[in-house]
């Protein structure tokens, strides 16, 4: 098959779960002999607006267009007729069997419409609520409180106060930067970049309420733009692809029919994830200590509020002293983002006696997720199917974890849970557990009809893969390609 994925962005040049999701598909199915390339947006100030680039990257032929967020109006941020030109184009110059959308965020959400119109399957896999929240699909407000019940009204206040396009001094920045690149080659990107940091480090505007008025503007630009994703992207989609059944649950409350989606899990790489180094089950018993040897804690993520890598360090900073010093706390993951969170970490660590480190290699992850007794992911929002939920049960290794959206679903019993956003309970939880060790319960696997608990009979990538080939068959053969 000729397979067209598309994505928000493309390794390396951006690297989140998606975004190696999309990767990770795009090797198996060439590894399968099928014919794929990549449509995929990114952001370089250096590039000019809307320019498109080729590379290949593993093999595989991606096509990146540059968004620089140039939007004269919040239409722009998902009704792009630029980008709309340039994936016809595409479409126009290779011939393609299927689309399989993974994400439409900096594309144009008019995209599966143009693939449908020329007879090919669309595929779309949903990652997070993108279709639902216009503010990045994370279901967060402007105050970075979590979003439970989606509403324009809500929705208009959330955007007043969020920057979706460049301001027009950064725009002319920009364009005379990519007219560098373009006339002589010269790259500015590492330079402006350098300063774009600089001046986020000094910004310090906290959030406040939205003007009502403006409020309502966007209240009304939310709502026309979910009847015209219902109407007009819905339809044009052959099938949806849920790697949990809480998003699925809570985009078919949105309007897609029930039918329309089907909960397929992600898989583990059985080449990273092999099972647990030394042979035992999941479980307490395989964490034995020798004397005098401190259990290892480990968080594993982008160091984000919405992560919440804070409130993991409050609760160990709890912790009564003895109980702290029987253990060691280290959390790995990029810190590229918010500065004074950034700071507010390192300040939490040092009273904590917690350890900050750096992003793992994808090639170590299983191995230091092996070394750990316990991990612990108390993000505060809904997350969707958390792959390193997925990594820790595949190496054995016990995962605490917020009491919320795909967290839940993945870790039903509630010995392994915690209020969420609640420091103070997470501490309480660590305390029992870390006294408790390791006579406590064995971690527990998922619901009963869910992905089963034991490592050995985890669905991994290829049978994913495999999966998917079947609906794309499925697919084609009603076509009638």
């Amino acid at each position: 098959m000729r397979i067209l994925l598309v994505s928000h962005g493309y390794p390396p040049r951006r690297n989140g779960g998606t975004e190696n999701y999309t990767c990770d598909l795009a090797r198996r199915l060439t590894k399968r002999g099928h014919q794929v390339r990549v449509f995929a947006a990114a952001k370089d100030i250096a590039r000019p607006h809307l320019s498109t680039e080729e590379r290949e990257e593993q093999g595989i032929s991606v096509v990146e267009v540059f968004n620089n967020l140039h939007h004269d109006s919040f239409r722009e941020t998902w009704d792009l007729p630029a980008v709309e030109e340039l994936f016809a184009a595409e479409l126009d110059a290779h011939e393609v069997d299927l689309v399989h959308i993974q994400h439409l965020l900096y594309l144009s959400c008019g995209l599966p419409r143009l693939a449908r119109r020329r007879g090919l399957p669309v595929f779309f896999t949903l990652h997070d609520f993108y279709l639902q929240c216009p503010r990045l699909g994370q279901r967060v407000h402007g105050d970075g409180s979590r979003c439970d019940e989606v509403s324009p009204g809500r929705c208009g206040g959330c955007l007043a106060d969020y920057k979706f396009a460049q301001s027009a001094p950064e725009r002319i920045i920009g364009t005379a930067a990519g007219t560098l690149w373009s006339g002589l080659g010269l790259d500015l990107g590492p330079f402006l970049r350098g300063l774009g940091e600089g001046a986020r480090r000094r910004e310090t505007r906290p959030w406040c309420a939205p003007v009502p008025e403006l409020a309502a503007e966007y209240g009304a630009e939310v709502q026309l733009r979910s009847e015209a994703l219902l109407r007009d992207l819905v339809p044009a989609v052959e099938h949806f692809l849920s790697p949990s059944r809480f998003l699925r649950q809570e985009l078919v409350a949105w309007g897609i029919p029930a039918e329309r989606i089907t909960h397929l899990p992600a898989g583990i790489d059985r080449g990273l994830f092999p099972g647990p180094l030394d042979g035992a089950a999941a479980g307490a018993d395989r964490h034995g200590k020798a004397a005098g040897e401190r259990l290892r804690v480990g968080f594993l993520g982008t160091m984000v509020p919405l992560k919440g890598a804070h409130l993991l360090l409050e609760a160990w900073a709890l912790l009564p002293p003895e109980v702290r010093g029987g253990a060691e706390l280290e959390l790995r993951g990029p810190r590229d983002h918010e500065p004074a969170y950034q700071a507010e970490l390192d300040s939490l660590a040092r009273t904590a006696g917690a350890q900050l480190g750096a992003p793992l290699p994808r090639e170590e992850v299983g191995a230091w997720i092996a070394g750990c007794d316990l991990l612990v992911l108390p993000s505060i929002w809904f997350e969707n199917a958390p792959l390193v939920i997925q990594e820790a049960r595949a190496m054995g290794t016990p995962i605490l974890v917020s009491d919320l959206g795909g967290m839940a679903e993945l870790v039903s019993d509630p010995a392994w849970r915690f209020p969420v956003g609640d420091s103070r309970a997470l501490a309480r939880r660590l305390e029992e557990l870390l006294k408790g060790w390791p006579s406590v319960a064995p971690f527990d696997g998922p619901p009963i009809d869910g992905p089963p608990a034991d490592p050995r009979e985890q669905v991994d990538q290829d049978e994913h893969v495999e999966r998917l080939e079947q609906l794309y068959r499925t697919a084609l053969e009603r076509t009638g390609q």
